[in-house]
C-alpha cells in the first residue's frame, strides 16, 4: 500500500483510516500534516506494508502503465 500527501488537500490535516484490509492483513493509519510535510503511522498491522509515495511521481507511473502497447 502506498501513501500520497496531503499537501494538495488543504481541508484535510489530519485523517485516520480504520480497519483498511489489504489481503489479510488489517491496518489502521493516522496520516496527518506538519506544515508542509505529510507523515504516517501505522497504529494497528505490519508497517512494513505502508510505504510513502510523492503523488507526482506516482502520477506518472500510472500514467506510463496504461499508456497503449
Amino acid at each position: 500500500m502506498q501513501l500520497v500527501s496531503l499537501k494538495g488537500v488543504p481541508w484535510l490535516s489530519d485523517l485516520t483510516m480504520r480497519d483498511l484490509r489489504v489481503g489479510k492483513h488489517k491496518l489502521d493509519i493516522r496520516v496527518w500534516r506538519e506544515g508542509e510535510e505529510t507523515t504516517f503511522e501505522v497504529i494497528t498491522g505490519d508497517p512494513r506494508l505502508v510505504e510513502r509515495c510523492e503523488l507526482a511521481s506516482k502520477i506518472a507511473q500510472l500514467r506510463t502503465a496504461s499508456d497503449p502497447i
